[in-house]
């Protein structure tokens, strides 16, 4: 019975267990002494860094490879006020940059932009990727609780956990040196309606003492999104900087998550006595009504969107009994309205190659905040196009546009109108893109002859002044 006892106490010293008479903020104060934070000479940690960001959510697929949006930044954090002066020296994007610089200054309790001598307030929020925001944060925090250990990259490791306003944070510690190895959360997403995110720390550097991870990573549902490389670093006495900051006023609340798209009250905009556009400051959506039948063009940002386009759809057309949606391409903010179509009993038509990635969105459970399609679940009645297909007697026309950078991607044609909806792919009706004239080649290719179009992103417009500008 000795041996036993003897047995389960070197078990629980192994597992952590043996800090269960400290409180969450003392083992935490541990990490910050570990990590250098506390003892550091000079005040002011000075560092260069990139951001690798994967696009998926505007790739022209959606599995990998992905673009990507490049950032190269440099950074100044005091370690005192827990806050970060970050400037963002140059900024590549696919088609743009290099944007720069901009600078921004982010902290516990109030984040501001600043635009020449101007400080603009922004919602507040620390860097997430840097560690050290993170552990004076958490240890700060009295409302952390220490939960079960758990094993994570190979190692067991101790595990905090504190409430937030919509979910659960979770900070993983290593038992054998107190460094933070991942932050772990779920934010509310309208197309996903949560994504699990890991933020992992890694690689980490000494510079004057203190230890900095070389290496960040932001991971979404699995999948590395982020990539933050550490470059050349060192230790500052001034703390000047920081000066104006630190008279500014609190911000309020942290920032909404990006991945929730809110909807302005959409307008309607007559094309013809059968066909409206449903606009807002974020996008434009098409609807006309045949024999019964309302064909919407799109279902963009989220079920609030969606919601929107329902009541404008009745109050314009009462009496009609079906619903068929046209998805014309996947990226994400253009498809947040599909599952509450979807609850509805419509019908979703897009092109082959979309049919995977709808069925997993409509078929993922919402767990932090169900929407109407969780909570009246329903199978998707999915139409599969990859030529042009004739509906309502021809007065819809769907073909897939097929130029190089928009393969899998649809427009539509509204004969009675002589209306083209050109999806996300026409942008502007004052430049020329290479969309545009993948486009109007698809268009000459199906011998079509619109008179005005419209976009997501682009209003009525004379289909005349978009072969104007794109000779």
């Amino acid at each position: 019975m000795l041996k036993k006892i003897i047995l389960i106490t070197l078990i629980a010293a192994a597992t952590g267990k043996s800090y269960a008479q400290e409180t969450p903020n003392q083992i935490l104060q541990k990490s910050e002494a570990a990590l250098g934070i506390v003892q550091t000479a000079k005040p002011v940690f000075h560092y260069y860094y990139s951001d690798a960001t994967l696009g998926r959510e505007q790739s022209d697929r959606t599995y990998a490879p992905f673009f990507t949006t490049a950032i190269n930044a440099e950074a100044w954090y005091y370690t005192k006020i827990n806050a970060s002066r970050n400037i963002f020296l140059s900024t590549i994007r696919v088609g743009g940059g290099p944007d720069g610089p901009m600078e921004l200054y982010l902290g516990n309790r109030k984040s501001y932009l600043v635009r020449d001598t101007n400080c603009i307030a922004a919602p507040y929020s620390y860097d997430q990727q840097n560690a050290w925001a993170v552990i004076q944060d958490w240890a700060a925090d009295t409302t952390v609780k220490q939960v079960k250990n758990e094993t994570y990259r190979d190692y067991d490791r101790i595990v905090f956990e504190r409430s937030t306003a919509s979910n659960t944070e979770r900070l993983l510690i290593d038992l054998k040196t107190f460094f933070p190895v991942k932050l772990d959360y779920q934010v509310l997403s309208s197309l996903w309606g949560q994504q699990h995110i890991e933020i992992v720390y890694s690689n980490w550097t000494l510079t004057d003492g203190a230890f900095y991870p070389a290496s960040s990573f932001r991971i979404e549902d699995g999948e590395t999104m982020s990539y933050r490389t550490l470059g050349r670093s060192s230790f500052m006495d001034t703390t000047k900087i920081f000066d104006k900051y630190i008279k500014l006023p609190s911000t309020g609340k942290p920032a909404v998550n990006r991945e929730w798209y809110n909807s302005p009250q959409p307008v309607l905009v007559k094309v013809s006595d059968q066909t409206y556009l449903s606009k807002n400051n974020y996008y434009t959506e098409t609807f006309t009504q045949i024999n019964g039948t309302v064909y919407l063009l799109d279902a963009t940002l989220s079920e609030e969107r969606a919601r929107q386009d329902e009541q404008l759809i009745k109050s314009v057309f009462p009496n009609s009994s079906k619903m068929v949606v046209i998805v014309t391409d996947l990226a994400w903010p253009h498809i947040g309205g599909v599952r509450y179509w979807v609850s509805k009993g419509a019908t979703i038509i897009s092109h082959r190659a979309s049919r995977l990635f709808l069925e997993k969105v409509v078929n993922r459970k919402w767990t932090l905040k169900p929407d109407e399609l969780q909570k009246h679940p329903r199978k998707m009645n999915f139409v599969a196009i990859d030529k042009m297909i004739l509906l309502a007697d021809g007065a819809v026309q769907l073909f897939p546009i097929d130029g190089i950078g928009s393969e899998g991607a649809l427009a539509g044609y509204l004969s009675n109108d002589k209306f083209l909806w050109a999806s996300d792919y026409i942008q502007s009706a004052t430049e020329p893109a290479a969309y545009t004239k993948e486009v109007i080649n698809a268009v000459q290719r199906e011998k079509l002859l619109p008179v005005r179009m419209a976009a997501e992103h682009v209003g009525l417009t004379d289909w005349q002044q978009i072969l104007k500008i794109n000779k």
